[in-house]
């Protein structure tokens, strides 16, 4: 038997309720405890920077700013939509979506964040479309529009500028 086969390689182990199968595979094992460890460290980290605030409806909430967020991606190599979605999971709202509250739970940010949707036409009605997605937090957005910008567009189209003209 070859490394790899050792170390992708399952054993039967007898259980007291039947027989079971396992893997062990040591180091996808130690990278989900080095992840997990990162993600703790990280919570540290959101815990100690929010700050309590109040809603237009007077509800307390927790918050946190997006330079901090900045910080703790920075600090720990970890994607700021990453640290924005432990903070949610947590309670703790990243003051962007904090106008969002009223219309989607932190739950729905995060289901939000984690999502991907393809905009075909990015023209005035696209256009506005995505800007609406990437204000509310979508995840990533693929943007598809074969024409070419004239003048026409420049003011009914937001992705429209001078400086794109004729591309």
């Amino acid at each position: 038997m070859n490394s790899e086969e050792g170390r992708n390689s399952c054993k039967l182990q007898d259980y007291k309720e039947g027989v079971g199968a396992y893997c062990i595979r040591p180091d996808k094992l130690m990278k989900e405890n080095m992840k997990k460890e990162k993600e703790e460290a990280i919570l540290k980290e959101l815990e100690k920077a929010k700050k309590e605030a109040i809603t237009t409806s007077g509800k307390k909430y927790y918050n946190i700013s997006v330079d901090q967020i900045k910080n703790i991606s920075h600090k720990y190599e970890y994607l700021s939509k990453g640290i924005e979605i432990l903070a949610l999971k947590n309670n703790i709202i990243p003051e962007r979506y904090h106008r969002n509250l009223g219309v989607l739970s932190p739950l729905e940010q995060i289901k939000l964040l984690q999502s991907k949707v393809a905009i075909i036409g990015a023209g005035g009605l696209g256009g506005t479309v995505l800007e609406l997605l990437a204000r509310m937090g979508i995840g990533e957005l693929i943007i598809a529009d074969k024409d070419i910008i004239g003048d026409s567009n420049l003011n009914r189209q937001l992705l429209s500028t001078e400086l794109n003209l004729g591309t």
